[in-house]
């Protein structure tokens, strides 16, 4: 049964790790002290997997400054990895944009299904 979508950074986070540590071959690790939420491995082929939640700001939009602090930490992984955002906030069109350009995925308002099917696609590309 697909679990619903949540508007809680800490809940959702908590329902998305039980769910990614369902998963044999990934090592699931919250609060790295790197500034990631979540970091998922994949034993077999060595790739990580980012999470990073961002909350909005007073207008319930991402603001265009979480750009900065994203592109810091892209710049700190390795090629093969991915950087995935998830916000229960609006992401304008400006921002979606600079994001795809640099190459991050990002959820606004996912379900954990939706984030959990994602880690698995980026993981066998």
């Amino acid at each position: 049964m697909p679990t619903p979508a949540l508007n809680n950074n800490t809940q959702f986070a908590y329902i998305l790790i039980e769910k990614l540590s369902e998963w044999p071959a990934w090592k699931v690790e919250k609060g790295t002290g790197e500034g990631y939420d979540i970091v998922i491995s994949d034993i077999h082929s060595g790739k990580r997997i980012y999470i990073e939640f961002k909350a909005g700001g007073g207008y319930g939009e991402l603001p265009i400054g979480s750009i900065i602090p994203l592109s810091r930490q892209l710049n700190k992984i390795e090629k093969r990895d991915k950087l995935f955002l998830v916000t229960f906030s609006r992401i304008s069109n400006f921002l979606a944009a600079k994001l795809e350009h640099l190459g991050v995925t990002f959820f606004s308002k996912p379900s954990v299904d939706d984030v959990v099917n994602n880690v698995q696609v980026a993981f066998s590309a």
